[in-house]
């Protein structure tokens, strides 16, 4: 897609010839715009208003003339983009409409490379979402007492946390025998990454049972280890009575 810009003090013109004309406009320093066909109002980065002319309190306004496009098409659009989101604005586009069958399809296309250009210009019309911070667990005297069990995924085994980089599978462990293909048929990284660890121990399993105990060095190791990972094994890795390592050793 190529674009044609213009960039003034506070204010940025996109043009395209397929999707018309887009200007970035910081409400409280650049010159004041006309209202547009569609404008959408941000404040602290997130929509807050579709509609025909800026909203009071908008740090942000997005104004766009559409080429070929009926504005009240993209606005609907718009709106039908953060409905589906789940996205609640104090002030969206009140006039819902029916967008005809035939034109659906290419108001996608048109909106959705609209959007686009947005987040090259650090505008998300769609809020991005954090991604949740990876949980920190922290060995304890405590818990290098307490033995876990495995009982999933084709292994069992039972594991005791002993020092703060050191697991002990206990001798007697059952190990998955082949880790799952990908999609396309391909080797997975964790079904290299277990051959390379089962490799090293070699000597301490026969016929997929372990026959010695055997030393590593982390819960994603273990879990490597015997049934190729794949999934969240501070939740697999479970007492006695059910509960889990993680929610003995998780930093909150």
């Amino acid at each position: 897609m190529q674009l044609q810009v213009t960039i003034e003090d506070n204010l940025t013109t996109i043009v395209n010839d397929v999707l018309g004309k887009i200007v970035i406009q910081t409400e409280d320093k650049a010159p004041e715009l006309a209202d547009a066909p569609v404008v959408i109002s941000f404040l602290n980065g997130k929509v807050t208003a579709i509609g025909t002319r800026g909203v009071k309190g908008a740090d942000l306004i997005v104004r766009f003339y559409p080429k070929e496009l009926e504005p009240v098409h993209v606005r609907e659009q718009l709106t039908r983009l953060l409905d589906e989101k789940g996205v609640k604005t104090a002030s969206i586009n009140a006039e819902r409409i029916k967008i005809p069958t035939n034109l659906a399809e290419n108001v996608k296309v048109v909106v959705a490379q609209f959007v686009l250009v947005l987040t090259h210009f650090g505008l998300h019309f769609i809020p991005v979402k954090k991604k949740p911070l990876k949980a920190q667990h922290r060995w304890n005297k405590a818990v290098s007492e307490i033995p876990f069990y495995v009982d999933d995924f084709g292994s069992r085994a039972t594991i005791v946390w002993r020092k703060r980089n050191e697991m002990v599978i206990k001798k007697g462990a059952t190990m998955l025998a082949k880790a799952p293909l990908n999609k396309d048929g391909s080797i997975g990284l964790n079904q290299r990454m277990g051959e390379k660890l089962r490799d090293e121990q070699r000597d301490k399993f026969m016929n997929l049972v372990t026959t010695e105990d055997i030393i590593l060095k982390s819960v994603n190791e273990v879990s490597l280890f015997l049934y190729f990972a794949g999934t969240n094994s501070w939740l697999v890795l479970k007492d006695q009575n059910g509960k889990t390592i993680d929610e003995y050793t998780v930093v909150k």
